[in-house]
C-alpha cells in the first residue's frame, strides 16, 4: 500500500468509526433510518455500502448511485449531511447539477454559510458548467457569496468573463473581513482571477503590482504569484 492510499484508508477508518458513535445518540434516529434506506437502495445496486462514510470517501460514478443520493438530498434536514451529498453527486459532465448545487446553497440557514459553503464552492468547482455564469456572475456581486465561495470565482477569472473583472478590481481593496482579522480573503480571490485575463494595457499588473507593498506577506506572495502567470500571458 502506498502513502497515498495508506493516508486515504486512515481517515476511511476514521469516518466510520465517528460515525458508529453518531448513529448511537437518540437525536440522530430518524436520520439513521434515512441513510440506512438510502444505503439498502444502493446495496440493491450490488454495492456494498454499509456505511454513510462509504459514499462520502468512495469515488462515485455510476449514474444509478447518484440519481439515488440526488434524490434522497431533499429528505435530510442535517445540513452536514445535505452538503455531503450535494459534493457527492457533484461530477464533472453531470448535467443539471450545478441547478441543484446552487438551489441548496441558497436554502442554507443563516449562520450555516461559513460553515458549509466549502462544500457548495467545491461542488461548482468540480462540474464547471459555463452556462451557469450568469448565476455565478450574481453570487460574485454579493460579497457575502463571493467571499464564501473562491473557488467558484475564481473560475469567472480562468474563464476570462468580461462582466467579472470590474468586481474583482473592486475587491481588491475590500474591507469586509471573513476568515480573519487582518484582511478579506477575496482579495486573494482577486488577486487570483485577475492573473488569468489578457493584460495587453497592463492595467492588471499595475494594479497587481501595488499589493507587493502591502503589509500582509501572505497578500505579497499571493500578487508575486500572480504577476508570475500575467508575465507568460
Amino acid at each position: 500500500m502506498n502513502r497515498k492510499d495508506y493516508i486515504s484508508e486512515v481517515i476511511y477508518s476514521s469516518a466510520i468509526k465517528e460515525e458508529i458513535e453518531w448513529r448511537k445518540e437518540k437525536g440522530n434516529k430518524h436520520t439513521v433510518s434515512l441513510l440506512d434506506n438510502m444505503l439498502k437502495e444502493i446495496q440493491a445496486l450490488g454495492y456494498n455500502y454499509k456505511y454513510f462514510a462509504d459514499i462520502t470517501n468512495r469515488d462515485n460514478r455510476d449514474a444509478a448511485v447518484l440519481n439515488i443520493l440526488e434524490a434522497y438530498i431533499s429528505k435530510f434536514t442535517d445540513q452536514w449531511i445535505i452538503a455531503e451529498l450535494i459534493l457527492s453527486i457533484s461530477i464533472t459532465g453531470r448535467k443539471n447539477v450545478t441547478k441543484t448545487v446552487l438551489e441548496y446553497y441558497s436554502k442554507l440557514p443563516d449562520g450555516d454559510e461559513k460553515v458549509y459553503a466549502g462544500f457548495y464552492d467545491n461542488a461548482l468547482y468540480r462540474v464547471r458548467e459555463k452556462r451557469f455564469i450568469p448565476e455565478y456572475l450574481d453570487l460574485l456581486k454579493n460579497p457575502k457569496d463571493a467571499v464564501r465561495l473562491p473557488l467558484t470565482m475564481t473560475i469567472l477569472g480562468k474563464w476570462k468573463v468580461v462582466e467579472a473583472k470590474q468586481y474583482f478590481i473592486k475587491y481588491l481593496d475590500a474591507t469586509i473581513l471573513y476568515l480573519n482579522t487582518s484582511v478579506s480573503d477575496l482579495v486573494f480571490t482577486s488577486i487570483e482571477a485577475l492573473s488569468y485575463y489578457d493584460d495587453t494595457e497592463n492595467e492588471i499588473k499595475t494594479l497587481i503590482g501595488k499589493k507587493l507593498e502591502d503589509s500582509d506577506k501572505d497578500v505579497r506572495t499571493a500578487a508575486k504569484k500572480a504577476l508570475k502567470r500575467l508575465s507568460k500571458q
